[in-house]
């Protein structure tokens, strides 16, 4: 008889896919051996998938900081004050 690892497309598939590598292993259908081989691949997709989502879910620094809109070609040096993204600090003379 042949083991077939369910699919494993989400963090929700990995409690399903260890439950079917315990079950076929109490069966004898796979040893101990591959039972821990299929468990290590099982441990990468679940590592796999947060990972992903760590990265989905991560947060832009310059958003929290307010500087989404910034951009490096501005300059404060400008004659108009609008066209500071530092007004009312003494890096921006207002003219």
């Amino acid at each position: 008889m042949r083991f077939t690892l369910p699919p494993i497309e989400s963090s929700e598939d990995i409690s399903a896919a260890m439950n079917a590598v315990t079950a076929a292993l109490a069966r004898g259908i796979i040893t101990p051996g591959e039972a821990e081989r299929i468990a290590n691949v099982v441990d990468t997709f679940a590592r796999a998938i947060a990972t992903t989502k760590r990265r989905e879910s991560a947060v832009d620094p310059l958003q929290i900081l307010g500087l989404s809109n910034f951009y490096e070609t501005d300059d404060c040096d400008s004659e108009q004050d609008e066209d500071c993204d530092y007004e009312g600090t003494d890096d921006c003379d207002s003219k």
